[in-house]
């Protein structure tokens, strides 16, 4: 004998799905019916279009929906696009522009160069490039992109826009290196443009420190100079041109021994130095030694 299957609660019951697929069947038939104008236009046509009506208003809406879904997805694809190519665009200006305003500032720096080398008589200049600084401080040692091969001599000046930044010390055939007027080791035979006065200006930038300064030392006692007095180099050394621009006196004081001296600022930015000029001409006293 054959058993009926049952659940926990009773027997197992199959879904009729005729009644939904009649249904189905009699609304496509009656949109179909519509399509034929002796129909639509008639009593039937009537019922019908008011009986599947709101099928169409809820067809019509979920077609609205989906539409403007795919439209709005358009839009947002479409925008992204355009967001992305504004940004690009935008990178680009400012890559142009700090391209610009490196152009511009050496541009002023090379400006500054040329009056520099304007304004100092019977000379002659190479223009150079710093391409080094020292590890251990950026104000003592720097190496120039010219050496023997341009003309470059050991110690020659070299000037910025604004002053004397040091002296060459050392000579390969394609570059320099040059020690600053802050660096310890330098010393160079200077005097005060005002009084005639000279001194010998000394470096005094240990290994580590960030002293910007130069002393002036070796003062007479009845030397009138003054903080703002300009400092210009001599030649009597042998070393440097006369009257290239130094710095100025920022300070007159007294050492422990009793020593007078001052303190004079650079007119060099030499921290900040990148474009300078080599001066290729040599003073006047070079080679020339004194018999003591």
């Amino acid at each position: 004998m054959r058993q009926r299957k049952t659940r926990a609660n009773g027997p197992v019951r199959k879904r009729k799905k005729w009644p939904w697929l009649v249904t189905a069947g009699i609304i496509v038939a009656l949109i179909g019916a519509m399509a034929v104008p002796g129909i639509r236009n008639g009593p039937i046509g009537q019922v019908v279009g008011r009986t599947i009506a709101p099928l169409q208003e809820a067809y019509a809406y979920v077609e609205g929906q989906v539409r403007d879904w795919f439209t709005m997805m358009d839009e947002n694809n479409t925008l992204l696009r355009e967001n992305q190519r504004m940004k690009a665009e935008n990178d680009e200006i400012a890559t142009l522009r700090q391209q610009l305003e490196e152009l511009k500032q050496e541009n002023q720096r090379l400006r500054g160069l040329e009056r520099a080398a304007d304004s100092i008589d019977d000379m002659e200049f190479m223009q150079a490039s710093i391409i080094a600084k020292s590890p251990e401080s950026w104000y003592a040692t720097v190496v120039i992109n010219r050496g023997s091969q341009d003309g470059v001599e050991k110690n020659m000046a070299v000037i910025t826009g604004d002053g004397l930044l040091g002296r060459v010390i050392s000579v390969s055939d394609t570059h320099s290196q040059v020690l600053t007027i802050l660096d310890g080791r330098s010393a160079l035979s200077v005097m005060v443009e005002r009084t005639r006065d000279n001194g010998v200006l000394k470096g005094q930038m240990l290994l580590g420190s960030e002293e910007s300064y130069c002393r002036l030392l070796y003062l007479q006692d009845d030397s009138d100079l003054v903080p703002g007095d300009r400092i210009v180099t001599t030649q009597l050394d042998g070393l440097l041109p006369r009257g290239l621009v130094v710095g100025e006196v920022v300070e007159v004081a007294r050492t422990e021994g009793d020593e007078r001296y001052a303190l004079v600022k650079p007119s060099a930015d030499i921290s900040r130095a990148e474009d300078v000029l080599v001066v290729l001409t040599r003073p006047e006293s070079a080679g020339i030694t004194i018999d003591e």
